[in-house]
């Protein structure tokens, strides 16, 4: 019988090559839903945010109490920028670009004027709408979609509904935001957040606060779910033994968004690439509305060590696949299964657009995560330390 081969790490370059994510801009990027911003950034009717998503400048609208609109930021006569503040509510319903005064509905993207146009030969405002982009909120956050043809973004998040709901997140209305501008590509830090095996070494509140030996990571169609039970530890953080029913609820969404919940409060990190080498982290704290200060400074405080750690090594990382010399490492089928399972999530994503396979389907896990065609590749792996 054929020893089955050991299952690797996606290569190197795919870690360090502008001209691959120019590829997963178009594959990944522009075919899945992208967290875009909080609905608490859209006090009201009309209010707006502007931002770059998979390289396209978009702006979005509230259009009603639960209603979304967004399009890409691009005036139909020019190209000029239409909106060009980073947020803020217009008068009215009506978005006017600053080079010529054409004006746009924020409800359809309807080009409503034109000064001047009437008249000219051929011309008709009904083909001059804004290019519209798909848009959709959930649990308090709005979401963009480039693809005409997606999933519905309730379908798409179906899989983190249950976990989520026992929190209320969407009620959780005080925000803090911090941005880190780090020095890895966009992958570099989902596979570590897609695996605890460095946890014990890198991460000694984890250790302390955690039942490691219980760290769970779950696959699902296009996510993850992370889950630990929390260990008693007194004021110093010592152990004293026993469990808690609060445990730690971890959630990756493929391709870029990370989210931890608990009773208190709720973390999301958003990785945006900026170049193969380069990604912006974005890290959202959301409270409930009276928790008090010392629960909001304590939960930032533990989950911001974490996170520096984090940052840290992945830029460790980041510095020897930029060397050149490694190309791909082995995989633990148990203890990295959620990191398998998103590089088959980045693979498939390729192939599917492209139509070549671009690793030996022997070297993958099943893209639905069941487990079925590879035996000993657990989608549940519970990490023993």
């Amino acid at each position: 019988m054929e020893a089955r081969r050991i299952t690797e790490s996606l290569p190197s370059k795919w870690y360090r090559d502008e001209a691959h994510l120019d590829l997963e801009m178009r594959c990944i990027f522009r075919r899945e839903w992208q967290l875009f911003a909080l609905a608490a950034s859209f006090p009201e009717v009309n209010s707006f945010v502007t931002g770059t998503v998979a390289r396209y400048p978009i702006v979005v609208f509230r259009t009603g109490a639960d209603r979304f609109a967004a399009y890409h930021n691009v005036c139909r006569h020019r190209a000029n920028t239409l909106v060009v503040e980073k947020s803020g509510t217009l008068k009215h319903s009506i978005a006017s670009c600053g080079y010529h005064g054409w004006s746009y509905s924020v409800d359809d993207g309807a080009l409503k004027s034109s000064p001047l146009f009437d008249g000219q030969p051929g011309f008709s405002k009904a083909n001059y709408p804004l290019f519209s982009v798909k848009c959709d909120s959930w649990a308090g956050m709005v979401f963009i979609n480039f693809d005409p043809k997606c999933r519905p973004l309730n379908e798409w998040l179906a899989d983190l509904t249950e976990p989520v709901s026992k929190y209320n997140i969407k009620d959780y209305t005080l925000v803090r935001t911090f941005v880190f501008d780090q020095k890895n590509n966009w992958k570099t830090f989902v596979d570590g957040y897609q695996e605890c095996y460095h946890c014990p070494l890198v991460h000694d509140n984890l250790r302390r606060t955690y039942q490691l030996a219980q760290y769970k990571v779950v696959n699902g169609t296009n996510s993850s779910r992370h889950t630990c039970p929390r260990r008693e530890v007194d004021k110093g953080g010592n152990r004293v033994g026993g469990t808690s029913h609060d445990e730690g609820l971890w959630l990756w969404k493929y391709p870029n968004i990370a989210m931890s919940c608990y009773p208190n409060g709720c973390v999301v990190m958003n990785a945006e690439p900026v170049s193969a080498t380069e990604t912006r982290l974005v890290v959202t704290y959301r409270f409930p509305p009276k928790l008090a200060e010392a629960e909001i400074e304590e939960l930032i405080r533990f989950s911001m060590q974490n996170i520096h750690e984090d940052n840290t090594i992945v830029e460790q990382c980041q510095r020897g696949l930029n060397a050149g010399v490694y190309e791909r490492g082995p995989l633990h089928l148990e203890r990295e299964n959620g990191l398998i399972f998103f590089h088959n999530l980045v693979r498939n994503s390729i192939d599917s657009d492209t139509g070549f396979d671009s690793l030996a389907s022997s070297e993958k896990l099943p893209s639905n995560g069941t487990g079925e065609e590879c035996a000993g590749c657990p989608v549940t792996a519970a990490v023993d330390f």
